[in-house]
C-alpha cells in the first residue's frame, strides 16, 4: 500500500488530483460511448478518493479544473457537450456537499447518489435549455437506472483503491 502525504498548507494537491481527473476525463471523452452523452464517470474517481479529506473550496477547484482540462483537450470547450458537462459537475458538487455530511454511507453509495444527482441536473438542463422540449424528461427513469450502475462502478473502484492500494494523509 502506497501512502501519499499532502500538506493542507500547500495547495499543490488540488492540481495533482485535478490533473489525474482531467486526464481520465480526456480519455473517457475520446473513447467510444455506448450512447450519446453517456459516460461511466471514471474521471470522478480521484474526486471520490479525496472528497471527505479536503475542504469544500478545494474540492470545487479540483472539479472545475478537471472539467476545463478534459473538455479543452477533447475539443469540447464552449460546446453543448461542455455545457452538459458543466451542469453535471455542478450537480455532482451539490451532491458531494450533501453526502459529505452523512459519514455512515459507504463510498459506492455516495458515488451512486452523486452520479444520480449529476445525471438528473444534466437531463433537466438538456430538456429545458438545449432542447426546449419537456419530452426529454421521460428519459429520467432510464437515466436514473444508468446512474445507479455507473455510480456503483466508479464508487467501487474508488473504494478498492482506498482500501487496498493507496492511503492519503493530509497534514
Amino acid at each position: 500500500m502506497k501512502n501519499l502525504v499532502f500538506s493542507k498548507n500547500n495547495k499543490r494537491y488540488i492540481f495533482y488530483f485535478a490533473a489525474i481527473a482531467g486526464a481520465i476525463g480526456y480519455l473517457e471523452n475520446i473513447l467510444p460511448k455506448p450512447m450519446i452523452f453517456i459516460k461511466i464517470g471514471l474521471s470522478n474517481i480521484p474526486i471520490l478518493l479525496v472528497m471527505d479529506q479536503i475542504n469544500i473550496g478545494d474540492l470545487f477547484f479540483v472539479i472545475l479544473i478537471k472539467l476545463f482540462l478534459s473538455n479543452f483537450f477533447s475539443g469540447y470547450l464552449l460546446t453543448p457537450s461542455f455545457l452538459l458537462s458543466l451542469t453535471g459537475n455542478l450537480g455532482a458538487f451539490i451532491a458531494l456537499i450533501m453526502v459529505r455530511k452523512i459519514r455512515k454511507l459507504s463510498l459506492p453509495v455516495k458515488s451512486i447518489f452523486i452520479s444520480f444527482f449529476s445525471n438528473l441536473t444534466q437531463t433537466l438542463f438538456y430538456a429545458f435549455f438545449l432542447l426546449n422540449d419537456l419530452f426529454a424528461l421521460k428519459s429520467i427513469v432510464f437515466i436514473s437506472g444508468l446512474s445507479v450502475i455507473t455510480g456503483l462502478i466508479t464508487g467501487s473502484i474508488a473504494y478498492v483503491i482506498l482500501k487496498d492500494y493507496l492511503k492519503f494523509s493530509f497534514i
